[in-house]
């Protein structure tokens, strides 16, 4: 496989989206990069966020590589848990690599619960082999999610807009 080498930015700028968030009556606008720094930050959690262009994304189709692999290891204290992260098309086109604000937002925090609850919640039809696929990936993301993190530090990571 041939790997894509990505340029580091030349300036490593936080992402500031220019709208205020519902009751917030202060004219900043709202920095979500911040926001996960800060959250990760108070649970005492750390991530690292590292190139490895070393798989395809398992639903891409065409066999050619658009977009870039990372892996992504969370971590607090001793635990850690490891996971692969792939950017967007978009974003591998313009050389940017993604922040924690990216990988955090993405992740599910709460317990995806039964296969019909799962389906139910995410609008899945339950006779899909591909929705069970995506239902066994998630509980096992949920669960090394779980081995790192508390459920109340689960829930301060989940509110990241």
């Amino acid at each position: 496989m041939k790997l894509k080498k990505l340029q580091p930015p030349a300036e490593s700028m936080p992402r500031t989206v220019h709208h205020l968030l519902p009751g917030d009556s202060s004219n900043e606008p709202f920095n979500y990069q911040n926001d996960a720094l800060s959250k990760l930050a108070s649970v005492g959690g750390k991530c690292k966020i590292t190139l490895s262009n070393s798989k395809i994304a398992p639903w891409n189709d065409t066999g050619k590589e658009d977009r870039n692999h990372y892996r992504v290891r969370l971590s607090k204290g001793a635990a850690s848990y490891t996971l692969d992260f792939f950017g967007s098309i978009n974003d591998a086109r313009n050389n940017k690599e993604p922040d924690v604000y990216d990988v955090l937002a993405c992740l599910e925090w709460h317990e995806p619960g039964t296969f019909e609850d799962f389906c139910g919640n995410f609008g899945y039809e339950q006779d899909s082999r591909s929705a069970f696929a995506i239902y066994k990936a998630v509980c096992a993301q949920f669960k090394g999610l779980s081995r790192v993190f508390t459920e109340q530090d689960r829930e301060i990571l989940s509110s990241i807009q």
